[in-house]
């Protein structure tokens, strides 16, 4: 089976994380400007940060995978 997966550090690995980019988003911060784009089946959520290099953080709704391994595996 050949990995696929991203390196660590290109990987939205704590909730914090994934809280500060919607709060970014959700104009929770206005001196601070992030994106939303999507629609009924896909979102994108993207904002600043303050590392070097973009990070990518993925989420799959128990409404789409009731079971943790069955999210983690669509991931």
């Amino acid at each position: 089976m050949v990995d696929c997966s991203l390196p660590k550090h290109a990987k939205m690995l704590k909730a914090a994380q994934f809280e500060a980019a919607f709060a970014v988003c959700g104009n929770k911060i206005p001196q601070v400007r992030g994106q939303k784009f999507g629609d009924s089946v896909f979102g994108i959520v993207s904002a600043p940060n303050d590392t070097s290099n973009a990070r990518l953080g993925l989420i799959v709704a128990k409404k789409t995978a009731k079971r943790a391994h069955e999210r983690n595996r669509l991931k």
